[in-house]
């Protein structure tokens, strides 16, 4: 598997900018099953309660902008996932991203395009094109 990074954005109001503030980053991995990140980059299971929630990042002064990296890595997972991304000020209301960033992940060994799920030739010699069903013209 390859090193992915995968990084979002938080947007705080510029009423709350400069601010103190706490960043949270939550991901739902299937339905009904999210994580949260922790300070120290742990992802913990998340039971949906906003009191359970942790912050994945605590700040002196919110900006305008705030990133927030999600996971650099080899994950070694395959699936949809969703990214919530969010924030709160001083006032401790949690503010969120209403639309979640969605990602598919794949895991395609041979690199020939093709998920290792769907591959009927698994073991495609580089830089040979594929067709498909994750086949060369010498795997036919």
């Amino acid at each position: 598997s390859e090193p992915v990074s995968i990084a979002g954005r938080a947007q705080p109001e510029t009423a709350q900018t400069a601010q103190p503030g706490q960043l949270y980053l939550v991901i739902m991995a299937a339905p009904g099953q999210f994580l949260m990140r922790n300070t120290q980059g742990a992802f913990l299971p998340w039971n949906g309660d906003p009191a359970a929630l942790v912050p994945a990042r605590s700040l002196p002064a919110l900006a305008g902008q705030e990133p927030l990296d999600v996971f650099s890595g080899v994950l070694g997972v395959e699936g949809e996932f969703q990214i919530f991304l969010g924030y709160s000020a001083s006032d401790r209301v949690l503010h969120f991203t209403p639309t979640p960033l969605t990602i598919q992940l794949i895991v395609d060994s041979d690199r020939d395009g093709i998920a290792d799920v769907q591959d009927l030739c698994p073991a495609t010699p580089p830089r040979s094109p594929a067709d498909g069903t994750g086949c060369s013209l010498g795997q036919r």
